[in-house]
């Protein structure tokens, strides 16, 4: 008896489909169509990426992620941004300017930096992001020359004075053989004056070392600063990434589709409801 139930509420909820098969297609063609009018009259947004490698030279403000990233998006590097590509916006069209820029840390590194732009022209996205990149390498090299610039000289001073210590050294060592082998001078003197050269050639050593370590480390530090670094870039893009018509398309045929059968019911019980009255 169920069964027999279940096959006549099947058939009926068929024969209601069948009925109004004509009045669900309609919904269905005029919510595509709808959908398909809305989202071909919205402009299409392209969405220009590249990456950078941040700079390994001890500035905080350019080698971290985070910095970098508040520095490209702050209002003073945007205005040099915009002047440099000669463009005068309002405080709205400014604001809208940033909103469009995305600036996020690559997962897995601590150096790069995911850049990108949306706009409605792919080539001004590309020339935006090209001109962006280079406003912010000429910042960050400008840090990184100086940077180097005062290790190089802290480097010259060093080995100067490495120089300085090892003729020193050199002479002190010269000056002990010369005691050793002078005649006329009491054994006595001879060691107070040995003593004493020894005492300086002692310190005289130990700073040599200490400058020979400090200019192994600076000549690391010299051989492993790094620049910023363009990864991937900017290129102008070839597909829109907003509006997603077949997405807009799909869910706008669902919702017909559905809407549709709705009405077919409804209207099936409306139907039957004057038929009792």
């Amino acid at each position: 008896m169920d069964e027999m139930d279940d096959e006549i509420d099947l058939r009926d909820i068929f024969l209601v489909l069948w009925k109004n098969r004509l009045m669900i297609a309609a919904v269905f063609m005029i919510a595509v169509i709808a959908a398909g009018a809305v989202s071909f009259m919205m402009p299409s947004v392209y969405r220009a990426s590249c990456i950078v490698a941040l700079g390994d030279f001890g500035d905080p403000m350019y080698t971290t992620q985070s910095a970098a990233s508040e520095i490209m998006t702050s209002d003073a590097f945007v205005l040099d941004l915009l002047s440099r590509l000669n463009l005068s916006l309002s405080p709205g069209e400014f604001a809208a300017f940033k909103d469009s820029m995305w600036i996020e840390p690559v997962k897995g590194s601590d150096r790069l930096l995911s850049i990108s732009m949306e706009t409605t022209d792919p080539d001004d996205g590309a020339r935006i992001l090209r001109e962006m990149v280079s406003l912010f390498a000429d910042r960050s090299n400008q840090s990184y020359s100086e940077r180097r610039g005062l290790l190089v000289e802290e480097l010259a001073a060093t080995s100067q004075l490495l120089d300085s210590v090892e003729e020193s050294i050199n002479q002190t060592r010269q000056a002990m053989k010369e005691i050793e082998g002078a005649t006329g001078v009491s054994p006595l003197e001879k060691s107070l004056l040995l003593s004493y050269k020894l005492d300086y050639l002692q310190n005289a050593e130990s700073q040599r070392l200490s400058l020979m370590d400090r200019c192994m480390n600076l000549q690391k530090q010299l051989m492993l600063m790094k620049s910023v670094e363009i990864v991937e870039a900017p290129a102008v893009p070839l597909q829109p990434v907003k509006p997603k018509r077949t997405l807009i398309l799909a869910v706008a045929g669902m919702l017909g589709l559905m809407l549709g059968v709705f009405a077919a019911f409804l209207r099936d019980a409306l139907s039957k409801e004057q038929q009792r009255t």
